[in-house]
């Protein structure tokens, strides 16, 4: 089974969660990023996984902080070249 896309709306508030979004296919490659505030990281990686991607929760230590239910597609997710 392939994965599906993700949805995945924060509330806006500032992200503390960090969560890399990897493949499960093929090398496991980072497909995307998705910021979260604590009381809702447990959703997106919940989230994640119903899509049937690989969540791997960090924090987000930015110099500029990210809100929560930002995402950040990489331009090669799915193959793309």
């Amino acid at each position: 089974m392939s994965p599906r896309p993700f949805v995945w709306v924060g509330c806006g508030d500032v992200a503390r969660a960090r969560i890399e979004v990897y493949a499960t296919s093929g090398a496991g490659s980072l497909e995307a990023v998705v910021y979260a505030c604590d009381p809702h990281a447990g959703h997106a990686v919940a989230a994640i996984e119903t899509a049937g991607y690989a969540p791997h929760r960090t924090r987000a230590l930015l110099p500029r902080p990210r809100r929560c239910g930002y995402v950040y597609r990489f331009p090669t997710a799915g193959g793309a070249k």
